[in-house]
């Protein structure tokens, strides 16, 4: 599980959702290889987030902010390429909490 926060996409939040992202593969990557030395297969390595709304979504205060990363879709854009960087192929993104995050 990788718990996302609206502040890790700004102020060139790259290097904290990166951060992120490489302490969760890398504890997938050790579980991985427990489970393939007891003689499982291991297809893929998956994670989930918390409710996208807390992270995709801009807050009022990232809106001025020039630095952060402005639009939900430049932010997704930057996690598949942090995701794939660390062979991480499937993530779900958490649920929508209201409504208006259904809508996005």
């Amino acid at each position: 599980f990788l718990d996302l926060t609206a502040s890790d996409f700004a102020h060139a939040g790259k290097d904290e959702v990166e951060s992120k992202v490489a302490t969760c593969a890398s504890l997938l990557n050790k579980v991985k290889q427990e489970f393939e030395q007891q003689g499982y297969t291991v297809q893929t390595l998956r994670l989930a987030t918390n409710p996208f709304g807390e992270w995709l979504i801009l807050n009022q205060q990232e809106v001025g902010d020039s630095n952060s990363q402005s639009q939900p879709a430049d932010r997704l854009r930057l996690f598949d390429k942090i995701l794939a960087k660390h062979e991480i192929h499937f993530c779900a993104l958490g649920p929508a909490m209201s409504v208006k995050e259904a809508k996005l």
